[in-house]
């Protein structure tokens, strides 16, 4: 039942978006299939690598697993042929980098932390925050949130909410 409201709320979310009002199912199906692949990295690190160091565990993640695929994206997209070094584009990096840094690599440092001292189900709770946190950094961007992006948000934080409650004995 649970899964179903984070698909249906998924399906709202793609229909919201002020686009064409057309349903694409396959970056949905993505979504998902990224789900799936996070619970099984997050058994994964607990069951099998829970004596590495958070530190450790999130550098060879953030150097080794994101850097190859960073650079054959960036090669292939022609960012090394089009880079003009100017003042706009270098701040533009910083930006990124910041993000990536700050954003990206000490949020899988505190994951993995809490990975080492919890449960994965309680640890993949905390990954409840994120969708809220950018939600709110894209309202402060200037971004507009509409009724029905709200309505599709709200359902599948219910449906991850009801995911992992404790059922009553």
């Amino acid at each position: 039942m649970a899964f179903w409201s984070v698909f249906f709320g998924a399906c709202i979310l793609a229909l919201g978006g002020g686009g064409s009002g057309e349903l694409k199912i396959i970056p949905i199906l993505l979504l998902l299939l990224a789900t799936l692949m996070y619970a099984i990295s997050t058994t994964t690190v607990k069951s099998r690598l829970h004596e590495v160091p958070a530190t450790i565990m999130s550098a060879f993640v953030f150097s080794f697993v994101l850097l190859l695929p960073s650079l054959v994206v960036l090669v292939l997209s022609g960012f090394f042929r089009d880079f003009e070094m100017n003042q706009g584009t270098l701040r533009g990096l910083g930006f990124v980098a910041m993000l990536s840094v700050f954003g990206t690599g000490l949020a899988m440092m505190m994951n993995y932390k809490l990975l080492s001292i919890s449960t994965p189900l309680f640890a993949s709770t905390v990954t409840l925050l994120m969708p809220i946190v950018a939600i709110i950094w894209g309202i402060l961007d200037g971004e507009k949130l509409t009724e029905v992006q709200t309505i599709g948000a709200i359902i599948i934080l219910a449906g991850l909410i009801f995911l992992r409650s404790k059922p009553k004995s």
